[in-house]
Parts: structure tokens; sequence; C-alpha cells
């Protein structure tokens, strides 16, 4: 650090780095301290094995020069590891059209999203009525079915389904619910459902079903 200041004489030069010692009485005069910054840096240098020292001339400047020393590294940096490959989707041994029945459109998107990781093929309804026609006219190859549907409710809308749609009387239909009891899952298999499960749907969990019937 080089600074075109008064500069300091020889004689001073030697106790620049004493505790409460300045340059001069007419410097501490003129530039009010304590005189203990340097001494602080050359007591925090000599604990680290360093130094500090001062060149200077009077009416020039000084120079403070620091002189730290380090441990030599003899070990190789470890080296950052490969970050591990994202697993594949799972696709599903064959094809596959999926025929998704929710009325919440965030829950449609969720399943439209995991269905077709796998390979499906995606047909969407938004209530009970949609369902049936699209099953009149459309053989899918599997039905995911939420109970919660308003008007027509999920076990209602599989009742309907097989007695009105020649194409999907046998379409598996997995019912899908908040909160699947013994109770609704007994009532949901007499309606003809061939599974329950509950939300969050999982993709392992759906995945798995449905690849029981491609």
């Amino acid at each position: 650090v080089t600074d075109t200041g008064i500069g300091i004489d020889a004689q001073n030069q030697q106790k620049l780095f004493d505790a409460f010692t300045q340059a001069d009485s007419s410097y501490t005069r003129q530039h009010e301290g304590l005189g203990l910054g340097l001494a602080i840096c050359k007591k925090l240098l000599t604990i680290l094995d360093s130094d500090i020292t001062v060149e200077s001339e009077i009416g020039v400047g000084s120079t403070f020069s620091l002189e730290l020393s380090f441990k030599e590294i003899t070990e190789r940096p470890v080296e950052a590891s490969s970050p591990a490959p994202l697993p594949q989707p799972r696709k599903l041994t064959g094809p596959c059209h999926a025929l998704v029945v929710d009325e919440q459109i965030d829950h449609r998107f969720i399943a439209r999203s995991l269905l077709e990781s796998y390979g499906c093929q995606v047909t969407e309804a938004i209530d009970a009525g949609v369902a049936i026609e699209l099953c009149k006219q459309n053989k899918f190859d599997v039905i995911l079915m939420d109970l919660a549907i308003a008007l027509i409710d999920g076990k209602e809308a599989t009742k309907l389904i097989r007695n009105s749609s020649a194409k999907n009387q046998s379409t598996p239909i997995i019912a899908v619910a908040a909160d699947i009891t013994p109770q609704v899952e007994a009532a949901c298999l007499a309606d003809g459902v061939q599974h329950c499960i509950s939300k969050p749907v999982t993709s392992k969990t759906l995945y798995d079903l449905i690849n029981q019937y491609v």
C-alpha cells in the first residue's frame, strides 16, 4: 500500500509498529489517533508467520508491504463427482388410449402429464356426461375416473358407461378419490370399477396399474 503523505524518517520507522506510537508528536497533534493500528497488524501477521514492513521518505510518502506465508498444497484437489443421470420415464409395454374424467383442470393436467410420460394417448372429460358420450364414440384402453365429479358421481358414471357403451363395457376403470375407505372401495368394485387409488396419485402406482392392462 503506497501513499504520498508526509513520509516517515528512519528513526520513527523503527518504532512505528510499537503500540501507542506514531511518527512524532507534531504528527500526532495534526492527525489524531491512538497509534494501535499498525501494532495490531504486526501482531496478527506474526501469529500467521507473516510480516509487514515499511519504506518511507520524508516529503515523498510511504510504502507498506505485506509478506504472507502459505502452506504448499501437496494433495490434489478432490474432483467434483458427475451428477447422477436422471431416471428415464417408464414406458408401457403396449399402446394405450386413456380417458381422464375429472372436473378439476389441475387434476387432469397432472394425470395427463403422468400418462403421456408412459407413452399414452390421453383424452379428457370434465364430467360424466362428456365421458359417456366419448365412450360411445371411442374404445379406450383404460379410464381414470374421479369419484367426486359433480351431478353424476364417478360410481354412477361407471355404471352408465358399462350399460350404454358397447365399446367400453369391459374397459378397466380406475377410481380416484381423496380418501378411499374400505366401504367406498367395496361399493366401487360392485359398480364395475377394477381398482381404487387415493390422491395424490404417485407415478409408480399409476404406471403399475395401467401396465397390467396394455
